[in-house]
């Protein structure tokens, strides 16, 4: 989870400062939300704290992997919106993958405790 975590997040870094020239001097708090904007802030949002949520509920550490790759890839998307989407909400944007990340940093997620091995046969 760390190494998946650094990874996305440094990706995300290098992709703001590679792909944003010029963007960042956008005033994005000067621009009133439209119903587009909203929307697209709201599902990356709800679906990386579903993703925390099924994270929580599983009891395999294997198979918890797939809903926390999952709210990595849309707490990069959410970041990645401002940049090519709507450029004029950049900041936003920027802010909102920033607590999408910090909402899935590892120290901050807890797994269901259980076996996750079946228990063994009896002979």
């Amino acid at each position: 989870m760390w190494s998946a975590w650094i990874i996305a997040v440094l990706l995300s870094i290098l992709m703001t400062t590679v792909l944003s020239k010029g963007v960042a001097k956008l005033n994005s708090f000067a621009v009133p939300f439209d119903l587009f904007p909203i929307g697209i802030a709201v599902i990356p949002t709800v679906i990386c704290f579903g993703c925390r949520f099924w994270f929580s509920r599983m009891k395999s550490p294997w198979l918890a992997l797939f809903p926390y790759g999952l709210g990595l890839f849309f707490a990069l998307q959410a970041g990645l919106y401002g940049i090519f989407l709507v450029p004029e909400y950049f900041i936003v944007y920027r802010i909102l993958g920033v607590v999408l990340y910090l909402g899935l940093f590892p120290l901050f997620m807890k797994q269901k405790a259980g076996n996750p091995l079946p228990p063994p046969i009896p002979s």
